[in-house]
């Protein structure tokens, strides 16, 4: 096997190109071309909070979406709505939400009387 100079610095030339692609494909990306994984959401997420409530308060409350879920169902028959207790307790603070001052405290002073 003869040894060149010209074979020599073209092998060389080979190894300095193959290291720079090595460590150019090792640094990262601005921005990936292929993104992996679930898209960032543009909405507000949704963090679990704690109330209390009593077995019987519960109860009450679990006996709403279930009565909910039950009438959409017979109402539809194949029904995609469903609710949840979470989604119940967001319902109901924003209907209180969008009471008058004076509507809000009526009411709510009849059901606590």
């Amino acid at each position: 096997m003869k040894l060149s100079r010209k074979s020599l610095q073209k092998s060389q030339e080979q190894l300095d190109k193959g290291a720079a692609e090595f460590v150019d494909s090792a640094e990262e990306l601005s921005s990936p071309p292929n993104p992996v994984g679930r898209p960032k959401a543009n909405r507000e997420l949704t963090k679990p909070v704690s109330i209390s409530l009593t077995d019987t308060d519960k109860k009450l409350l679990d006996r709403q979406f279930k009565r909910f879920n039950m009438v959409a169902y017979q109402k539809d028959g194949e029904t995609t709505t469903s609710l949840t207790r979470s989604d119940l307790v967001k319902l109901m603070a924003k209907l209180l939400d969008e009471k008058s001052d004076d509507e809000l405290y009526s009411m709510i002073n009849t059901l606590i009387a």
